[in-house]
């Protein structure tokens, strides 16, 4: 199991639009992926899921991948969340 903790850098936070692309980015890799963000932990793969932790430019959030890939997974997400 590996985490890495972010400081998201999207001006708009994780509106709509980003959010698919993190679910399809996390759809990808075989690993369980979470998404934590002020003590609520969602699956990554889940739209709502995401979409429901509102979070915001300059917020903190947690990636924890596990499972096969995780390394991979977790530098993808990174870069989907900044991007």
């Amino acid at each position: 199991m590996e985490s890495t903790t972010i400081i998201v850098k999207n001006p708009n936070g994780i509106e709509a639009s980003v959010a698919v692309k993190i679910v399809q980015k996390a759809n990808e890799f075989p690993c369980r992926i979470t998404i934590s963000h002020k003590q609520r932990t969602v699956n990554a793969k889940s739209l709502l899921g995401v979409l429901a932790l509102a979070i915001n430019n300059r917020d903190e959030v947690i990636l924890t991948a596990d499972g096969e890939h995780e390394s991979s997974a977790l530098e993808e997400l990174s870069r989907v969340l900044n991007g």
